[in-house]
């Protein structure tokens, strides 16, 4: 009866919820460039980047899309993440593919004194 009751205390355990997110944030800057003065294509690096020039354009309407699944897809079938990334890319030039599903319209507004930004957070 002892080894019982001491298997008791001995097996319990605390159990705490997950208190961590799968969230991440993204912030979409909308800029206009004086004409002829365009930059050329940034690779966006993941790091903070604010050297984009131009000025911030506020009211501009832009819808979000989940295409996670189909990112998923092509990475599990072999691609890299550049390759998944570029060909989700380029089936999203003239129109939001058929695998995309639409998350909400959002627009550029001012925030802390910036024009033309617009803060997402992205939720999996």
């Amino acid at each position: 009866m002892v080894p019982l009751v001491f298997q008791l205390f001995a097996s319990a355990q605390t159990v705490n919820a997950d208190t961590t997110s799968d969230a991440f944030n993204v912030t979409l800057h909308k800029r206009v460039f004086d004409e002829g003065k365009v930059p050329a294509d940034k690779q966006n690096t993941g790091d903070v980047m604010s050297d984009f020039g131009g000025t911030g354009l506020n009211g501009v309407t832009f819808t979000v899309y989940d295409v996670t699944d189909h990112y998923l897809d092509l990475r599990d079938g072999g691609n890299t993440a550049e390759q998944a990334t570029t060909a989700v890319q380029k089936d999203a030039v003239d129109a939001a593919p058929a695998y995309a599903n639409k998350v909400k319209d959002q627009q550029t507004t001012t925030t802390n004194q910036e024009d033309g930004l617009q803060h997402l957070v992205i939720c999996e």
